[in-house]
């Protein structure tokens, strides 16, 4: 079953040959003052061409069968590449070389998969010779999440061993982006020598820069947040408890996506934890494993360097242990600032409705001025519009006030009163009309607001009150 989902996952990987990659080696040998010697530690790069000799230890790659008077105990070499491809399943070798390199080494099976996991995954193989049933390989398949902190992502690399019991030999394929910590590590195995034959080696070494790593991720999104809190400026304890209080803040778009940041950061780096915790769970029950499986001339040996990497592991695990709540603490005060941002926010946008209400009674004051005016205007063009009406009809030929028919000298004529009387009663009139309809007018919105203040009233009533209202 294994085998077939290898080929499948084997016929869906990319294969981009580059030019150069790198290897290490380090041997053990039982006189403890040969350690030094040059045949220990060795290092340098492979050509596609060249893996095949390093593979089957050929030619200038030959490993060193004894150093001085001492017996090599056994030891590892691995080779490092970079990605092809960080996103996608693509490998830097040929196809074909990739085969030899997996029929070399033996890694599990499972490689192709374990290595596919964007959550990280921990895989142990054991495989049996065939003809003893004893176990002769034993495969450890370390992949760590692709978790981006904000500051960079923790690790990014897939490790694949295979230990041979008989010999003690350890070969491993390490992928992923070659950085200043790859450094660090070639350096603690130049320094751990003596504790390479063990199978878990490799594995335990790579925890322990996982963890190096977390810390200094752990250490960068302390650094952000802390940012967040200083440039929103309402928080004052830890390093800011001696911090003014800001008299204006940075664009709140800036600020929110600062927090926001600051959250998902804290959520990838927990996510980053949960992996750390099933990383040394999985060493730890391997280590315990391996003993058993171990043949009689290596037990003691295993046993020693199982109890130094049990120790090992121990303390980087206590060390990691605070992460997860440093993980909460760090999510929660980013909430906390987020939830102040949108509280200044929310304080913003009422001082800015205030300020637009405060313009609207003015400009509703200005209106009721303006329409003030208006009705005095409309009211004295009523009071003038009998007048200005009868002053009309009069003025037509229909009618002639002069007083012996002469055109010589302007008189007033002695019916100028039929004019005022017409105008003054028409006016009274018009004027009378006016009063009862405004009346009317007033009296119907004065009952309209009683109406609506009974309805206001009966909404705020409870069900019983409302019954009782409704039987009264």
């Amino acid at each position: 079953m294994i085998e077939v989902a290898y080929n499948e996952l084997l016929l869906e990987t990319t294969f981009k040959p580059r030019g150069q990659h790198s290897f290490i080696e380090a041997w053990e040998f039982q006189d403890l003052q040969t350690r030094s010697g040059p045949d220990v530690i060795k290092e340098g790069s492979l050509s596609e061409d060249s893996i095949e000799d390093w593979l089957h230890r050929r030619g200038k790659f030959k490993a060193p069968a004894s150093h001085a008077t001492g017996e090599c105990l056994g030891g590892l070499r691995l080779i490092i590449t970079e990605h092809a491809d960080l996103w996608t399943c693509t490998y830097p070798f040929g196809k074909l070389t990739f085969l030899k390199i997996m029929e070399a080494m033996k890694p599990p099976l499972s490689f192709l998969q374990g290595s596919r996991e964007m959550a990280g995954s921990c895989i142990r193989s054991i495989k049996h010779d065939d003809a003893s049933g004893v176990a002769s390989f034993i495969g450890v398949v370390i992949k760590v999440p692709q978790a981006n902190t904000g500051y960079g992502r923790i690790g990014t690399y897939c490790l694949a061993i295979s230990h041979e019991l008989s010999t003690g030999i350890t070969s491993g394929l390490l992928v992923g982006e070659w950085d200043g910590h790859f450094a660090r590590l070639l350096t603690r195995i130049r320094a751990s020598v003596s504790q390479s034959p063990h199978p878990v080696f490799l594995p335990v070494l790579f925890y322990d820069d996982y963890v190096w790593r977390m810390q200094n991720r752990r250490n960068a999104l302390e650094d952000q947040v802390v940012d967040l809190e200083c440039r929103i400026g309402v928080t004052f304890t830890g390093r800011l408890e001696h911090m003014k209080p800001k008299d204006k803040l940075e664009d709140y778009s800036v600020l929110t996506a600062l927090a926001h940041t600051c959250i998902t950061s804290a959520i990838f780096f927990d996510f980053a934890v949960e992996f750390r915790c099933r990383f040394s769970g999985f060493l730890m029950k391997t280590i315990d494993s391996i003993q058993d499986l171990a043949p009689l001339n290596r037990k003691d040996g295993l046993l020693q360097d199982a109890r130094k990497l049990k120790e090992w592991v121990e303390l980087d695990t206590d060390a990691a242990e605070s992460h997860k709540t440093v993980s909460e603490v760090f999510q929660k005060r980013a909430q906390v600032q987020a939830n102040v941002l949108y509280s200044l926010i929310a304080q913003r946008d009422s001082k800015l409705n205030a300020s637009i209400a405060r313009d609207s009674k003015r400009v509703a004051s200005a209106s009721k001025r303006d329409s003030s005016a208006m009705k005095t205007i409309a009211f004295l063009t009523v009071v003038f519009l009998p007048g200005t009406f009868i002053a009309s009809i009069f003025s037509t030929s229909m009618f002639n006030f002069h007083a012996d028919g002469s055109d010589q000298k302007p008189t007033v004529s002695k019916y100028i009163w039929i004019y005022w009387l017409l105008t003054t009663v028409l006016t009274l009139i018009v004027i009378a009309m006016w009063l009862v309809w405004m009346r009317q007018k007033i009296r119907r919105h004065r009952e309209e607001d009683r109406l609506a203040e009974k309805l206001l009233q009966f909404d705020d009533l409870k069900p019983s009150e409302m019954e009782l209202k409704k039987e009264a």
